[in-house]
């Protein structure tokens, strides 16, 4: 009897985390079905895009419960992976996507809340090409941090995520390697700056040998000091209740003092969701 009061509990626990039943989440529209990246301007609107295989289109007045509405933007996306505010007003397009890490330059684009592209300027990493989804920018610095995913053949996890940067004030286009931090089984798909001194980070993994595939995602922050080189011992993890079934979280924004958002692009079952969650401390 006990084990079959523990099996029903287990199967209306699965049942309800793969239909996206989980405390807090809440629908995106259904344009925003691959959200890959997202920012808030000093104007309190919140500006969101798609990834790869989408329109270069930004979404802004997206949440909550408001039409969204929408420019488009006249660089291809090939595959936009994040979206930076940058001198209060503006944002940061980063083309950065590179999954089979085969693209010889990635991109961005600072443009207007119009449309209107200001600058666009080719990036180059250092060495061979890396992965990368998380981009930010603090003052006239812009930051990558690379996926920490698995390698080019497939077989090997790695667990180390690179930290480059880029003077925006300046005509240089090849990043700057400044540090690495390790994000066990993780793969970074976002970042923003909270303060002046701390990143708050999304990623997630995705095991297809579980019983029953499963997304494992993670929040973190961590402090970063004026060399932009990590607190190491500074790092602070939080793992989020997820559905089962292979959901990405891929973008993340600070909230304020203690909360961040995050969202995820559309599965099979249900609509993109964003929810509010509380930082690691």
């Amino acid at each position: 009897m006990r084990n079959k009061i523990v099996l029903s509990c287990y199967i209306l626990y699965v049942t309800f985390l793969s239909f996206g039943c989980v405390p807090g989440n809440r629908k995106l529209p259904q344009e925003l079905r691959e959200v890959s990246g997202v920012a808030r301007l000093a104007n309190g609107n919140t500006y969101w895009i798609n990834d790869g295989g989408n329109g270069p289109i930004v979404f802004y007045n997206s949440i909550p419960r408001q039409n969204s509405k929408s420019f488009s933007v006249s660089l291809e996306n090939v595959d936009w992976e994040g979206m930076s505010p940058y001198r209060d007003s503006l944002l940061c397009i980063c083309d950065i996507g590179d999954n089979r890490q085969k693209r010889k330059d990635i991109r961005i684009a600072i443009v207007n809340v119009k449309g209107e592209i200001l600058e666009q300027r080719k990036i180059f990493y250092p060495s061979t090409p890396y992965n990368a989804e998380a981009c930010a920018i603090k003052g006239e610095t812009f930051y990558v941090l690379t996926k920490s995913r698995i390698g080019k053949k497939g077989a090997k996890q790695e667990s180390e995520a690179f930290l480059m940067t880029l003077d925006l004030g300046t005509q240089d286009s090849i990043l700057t390697l400044k540090d690495q931090i390790s994000f066990h089984r993780r793969t970074i798909t976002d970042m923003a700056w909270r303060e002046d001194d701390e990143l708050v980070i999304v990623g997630y993994d995705y095991r297809r040998k579980a019983l029953f595939p499963k997304t494992l995602t993670s929040i973190y922050s961590v402090e970063v000091d004026a060399s932009d080189h990590f607190r190491q011992n500074t790092l602070r993890e939080r793992k989020v209740l997820a559905p089962f079934i292979w959901t990405q979280y891929e973008s993340i924004l600070p909230i304020n003092e203690d909360e961040v958002m995050i969202a995820s692009e559309k599965t099979a079952l249900f609509a993109p969701r964003w929810r509010i969650l509380k930082l690691p401390r």
